[in-house]
């Protein structure tokens, strides 16, 4: 038995090296035999073209090595040595001939090479329990069914024909399915959240162009200047531009004010109002507490509204919170709202240690106006405020809102901003034929858990988009969404959006895990008898976390993972140039202040 054995273990060896003798020694074959003919070919078509006639070689040796042998025997001139009866053209035709058929050659490999690549891709994501592009067709996700989904119940498409309808505008191009070249497309409605820690490629291969392609009004957050200068180009070419940089980020020459306290005489609004100051602000581990939120939310809508009633300011709210002054604001409110009066009254005038805790919280909200830089941004008189609804409803405009991620503590207004801004439009879409903006809205909402938490967005990225306000969402992870938003609400805002992307780097083992179980298992052969079979998961933890840097994972309603490659906008030279343009338009406006400046006005630079 041993000698058996070990006769097997060297039988098995020998047939590995036999097998790879054996491959070796056909690719050489093949390689002389393709370079032989390609030879003959190049010799039999100089001879055409210098007019001796197609000269293919002859005489005792095969064709394919006849010509091989005679350039061998004489490469500066091979027609010296042409074997039979028409000779073959100059040296240098020759090899003019050869070069282009190796090109053809070469050409024609790399199709053939893509195309069983292709075949290849195809059935391992088929196999491996990855999507395919059927599957894509099912979920309306290819170019043709996205287009025919977007115009379902659309009055903006009544009377045009499907192929005059432009796909980029209908739907929104995400990326490619991972190893075809078959596009990826969403719908408009379709919110999405998307995760990658930092240099994930949240910028680069989804927000930027997510401010490029968005069809109508633009509201769009974020902590870096780089976004805002590779966009703001091709925004100005379809609307008017603002920006909102309360902390001087941008350096922009004119930024946007906004009177926070405008309509705050309402309550809605400044129930609003209040609920954004205090959902982003960074309590830590006190925010989660209702109970503080719920306080701190009252006193504040009931200075600012009491505050709006007598047209004072935002310094006067402030100096009404930090100093406990409360009655001004009940006296005024007494007036016209009792019932807000009382509220104030309950939270002001216990005796408890817990009002000192509330006055104090909402102190910490408004402590970004001890800066006057900021304060001067947002305290504003209401003739010299942005006038925000006709901005927002009045086109393809844009809104770009800048904070310094130091700087947290300015989230909440921010945030305050942001949600006015997707009050508008919800309110806005209410009034349109079908409860719908005709033309879809949309937020692009970078470092959404820093700076624009608005409220109960873990609830309106799962209806919004109906409405017709797409949000796009990025979050470095689940524990930053739990952070934020609490346990519960937190889980919701990583699982519940319609679209789901997830970019290479994920540390966190259990969302990791978690992952890995959404996707399920499958069944691989270990050998070719079909019942020998093992169960593993369709992504395991590892492949999942070291996706490359281009790959992402999308994850779409009810469909099978989808294994994306996502372009860098710097992996194009069109975008790459848009990007640049605008980043040098962006530049000549804060260099010469003057914000009316667009992309036509620039020099040409010499090349273009």
């Amino acid at each position: 038995m041993a000698t058996s054995g070990y006769r097997g273990t060297r039988s098995a060896t020998q047939d590995g090296t036999d097998s790879t003798a054996a491959t070796l020694i056909i690719g050489g074959v093949v390689a002389i035999a393709t370079l032989g003919c390609v030879v003959s070919v190049a010799g039999a078509l100089s001879g055409l073209l210098a007019g001796h006639g197609w000269a293919w070689p002859s005489g005792d040796d095969p064709a394919l090595f006849a010509g091989l042998k005679a350039t061998i025997t004489s490469p500066s001139n091979p027609a010296a040595a042409w074997p039979g009866d028409t000779a073959a053209g100059s040296g240098w035709l020759f090899w003019v001939c050869f070069a282009v058929l190796v090109a053809a050659v070469g050409v024609l490999a790399w199709k053939v090479w893509a195309f069983i690549d292709t075949r290849r891709a195809r059935a391992e994501a088929k196999e491996r329990g990855l999507a395919t592009a059927t599957d894509l067709a099912a979920a309306n996700l290819t170019e043709a069914a996205a287009v025919m989904r977007a115009r379902r119940g659309n009055v903006t498409y009544d009377g045009v024909k499907t192929r005059d309808i432009d796909p980029a505008e209908a739907a929104i191009y995400v990326g490619e399915l991972r190893g075809r070249r078959e596009p990826v497309y969403v719908q408009h409605r379709d919110c999405t959240i998307c995760e990658g820690p930092t240099g994930a490629g949240k910028t680069w291969r989804i927000a930027v162009q997510r401010c490029w392609d968005a069809p109508g009004f633009l509201a769009a957050t974020t902590t870096k200047v780089d976004m805002i200068a590779a966009t703001i180009g091709e925004r100005k070419e379809v609307g008017d531009v603002e920006v909102f940089d309360p902390t001087g980020l941008t350096g922009w020459p004119k930024p946007l004010r906004w009177a926070m306290l405008a309509g705050c005489e309402e309550p809605e609004t400044a129930i609003e109002r209040a609920a954004a100051l205090v959902q982003a602000s960074p309590m830590e581990g006190v925010r989660n507490s209702s109970f503080w939120e719920v306080r701190a939310a009252t006193v504040i809508r009931c200075f600012m509204m009491a505050a709006a009633l007598d047209n004072q300011g935002l310094m006067t709210v402030r100096s009404w919170v930090n100093l406990k002054q409360w009655k001004p604001a009940y006296e005024i409110l007494h007036g016209v709202y009792a019932d807000w009066a009382n509220d104030l009254k309950s939270v002001a005038n216990n005796q408890s240690e817990s009002t000192d805790d509330v006055f104090g919280t909402a102190s910490m909200l408004l402590d970004p106006l001890a800066d006057p830089s900021i304060a001067r941004m947002v305290d504003v008189p209401r003739h010299e405020s942005i006038d925000l609804e006709s901005f927002v409803l009045g086109g393809a405009n844009t809104l770009y809102l800048a904070c310094k991620s130091e700087q947290k503590k300015v989230a909440p207004i921010v945030s305050a901003l942001t949600a006015e801004v997707y009050r508008i439009l919800d309110r806005q879409s209410q009034r349109e034929p079908n409860n719908r903006l005709a033309v879809p809205a949309r937020l692009v909402l970078d470092e959404v858990n820093n700076i624009a938490p608005i409220p109960h967005l873990p609830d309106k990225m799962t209806d919004s988009g109906g409405r017709g306000i797409s949000i796009w969402a990025f979050a470095h992870n689940r524990l930053q969404n739990i952070k934020r938003w609490g346990q519960t609400a937190g889980q919701e805002f990583t699982i519940n959006a319609p679209n789901r992307i997830i970019l290479p780097g994920l540390g966190d083992q259990q969302e990791l895990d978690s992952l890995s179980r959404l996707f399920g298992t499958r069944y691989e052969r270990m050998s070719p008898d079909p019942h020998d079979i093992r169960e593993k998961a369709v992504l395991s933890v590892d492949e999942i976390r070291e996706m490359e840097e281009d790959q992402a994972l999308m994850i779409y309603r009810g469909t099978k993972p989808i294994m994306l490659t996502l372009p860098q906008v710097w992996d194009r030279p069109d975008l790459a140039h848009a990007a640049e343009a605008s980043a040098d338009l962006f530049n000549r406006i804060r260099a010469t202040g003057d914000v009316t400046t667009r992309l036509a006005d620039m020099p040409t630079k010499a090349g273009q």
